[in-house]
């Protein structure tokens, strides 16, 4: 009787851990891609607006988006908002070309990189969040 209900805890236990990451090998993947395109943006020096448009880059902030709906845990959630934000910053602050001189490209620039920092440190924030619900 003890093993049943102490069986029955820890299936519960493990059923609101699932639901507080959400699929996780769909949340990991989409995050790791959106950290990856953050690291990228951060490496190259910042990217004019026609890399936030192609097709596999512009969907990434709704993919976190739909995240937010699919896990219990709310820092993992803020998290994910934090994410989009930023990404969604990063992509209106490019450039519509580059252009060194131009102080407001410069500017423009400098407003792209620090989100894209902001956005790769969530997405790190976030991988780690993930491990701590997976093993607790």
């Amino acid at each position: 009787m003890v093993a049943l209900v102490r069986g029955q805890t820890n299936k519960r236990r493990e059923d609101l851990r699932r639901r507080a990451m959400g699929p996780s090998k769909d949340v990991r993947e989409t995050v790791g891609r959106a950290r990856t395109l953050f690291i990228e943006v951060i490496s190259l020096g910042g990217k004019d607006r026609s890399y936030f448009l192609a097709e596999d880059r512009k969907i990434i902030g709704r993919e976190i988006r739909d995240l937010i709906g699919q896990v219990d845990d709310d820092e993992l959630r803020d998290l994910f908002v934090q994410i989009a934000t930023a990404w969604d910053y990063a992509a209106a602050n490019s450039p519509l070309k580059h252009r060194p001189q131009d102080v407001d490209s410069a500017a423009r620039r400098d407003e792209e990189l620090e989100q894209a920092e902001l956005g790769e440190a969530a997405c790190e924030s976030a991988l780690t969040r993930l491990n701590e619900l997976e093993h607790p």
